[in-house]
């Protein structure tokens, strides 16, 4: 199909059957470590961007509420909704083509570089909006162009990919910063793809009598018992790796969403010794973890 709306001019199609298609979908499962079931994706959407074609900044999930009681998009609360956009450039333009992230933040000590653009460039601004505004009649296609250049974006380099989450992966809360647009091709035509990845199976993908093969949720009760607020970091991927998840005020509780094979540990606030550490078991929906050194307990 080919988008002439206002605000997206590309032309996309889906193929979720092709062996191609196939492969391209397990691998991106794999990158974000889920096991794979084709009812938690919507198909692999192929897209190109001609010369000046572009896709104004949006967001790839859905709004709670918005199909009303049909559909249950609040991911939160156990609904289903899209987790994870991978989008992989397959050829990219000569120049243009980005993937900006107007609401997105950068951390210290991320520069420029041919993957990344952190919107600092002042001439390469300037340059673009010379494009832009010889290319394009006032309105959106400029103004993103503008937003592009000057806000952190992703740089399409062949054969390479973008990885961004729509969700926060331990409380299912639906994440504004995942906002994003696709940036004109300035010159030449841009081919890509990408897979919309559900935290759990989507509501179109799970006819009656049919079970997915999604992973259940694992609601968590993590409890303070120590005299001094905890740090709380979370591993999905059996320890090698720890983030912090929130702080925890002394003698206070605080729930999140996990799953099997996640790790949970209390740390001394302000980095210090660890209190303990917990996993969270197979097929339990609900589990207790306290900061003292006692089994996590199931509820």
């Amino acid at each position: 199909s080919r988008e002439l709306g206002s605000t997206r001019t590309s032309a996309s199609a889906f193929d979720a059957d092709s062996d191609m298609a196939q492969l391209l979908i397990r691998r991106c499962f794999e990158a974000l470590r889920i096991p794979f079931s084709m009812g938690m994706a919507d198909g692999l959407q192929i897209l190109r961007y001609e010369e000046g074609q572009a896709y104004i900044s949006h967001r790839d999930w859905f709004t709670v509420g918005i199909a009303g009681d049909d559909v249950n998009f609040d991911s939160e609360n156990g609904g289903s909704n899209r987790y994870a956009t991978v989008f992989l450039y397959l050829s990219p333009p000569p120049s243009g083509g980005w993937t900006v992230f107007p609401k997105g933040t950068l951390e210290g000590g991320v520069e420029d570089s041919m993957f990344v653009s952190t919107g600092r460039n002042k001439t390469a601004l300037e340059e673009a909006m010379k494009v832009a505004e010889s290319h394009f009649k006032p309105g959106w296609e400029v103004d993103l162009t503008q937003e592009c250049y000057s806000r952190l974006a992703v740089k399409p380099v062949r054969l390479g990919a973008a990885l961004f989450y729509h969700q926060d992966p331990m409380t299912g809360r639906l994440l504004p910063e995942a906002e994003h647009g696709a940036c004109p091709s300035m010159t030449g035509t841009k081919w890509g793809a990408n897979l919309w990845i559900w935290n759990k199976a989507r509501h179109l993908s799970n006819p009656k009598g049919v079970t997915s093969s999604a992973p259940e949720a694992c609601k968590v009760e993590l409890v303070n018992s120590e005299a001094e607020a905890v740090d709380v970091q979370y591993s999905m991927d059996n320890g090698l790796a720890w983030n912090h998840f929130t702080t925890i005020e002394t003698r206070k509780t605080f729930g999140a969403t996990s799953y099997y094979g996640h790790s949970w540990r209390f740390m001394r606030s302000g980095g210090g010794e660890a209190l303990g550490t917990w996993t969270v078991p197979e097929d339990v929906r609900s589990v207790r973890f306290t900061s003292s050194p006692e089994k996590g307990e199931e509820l």
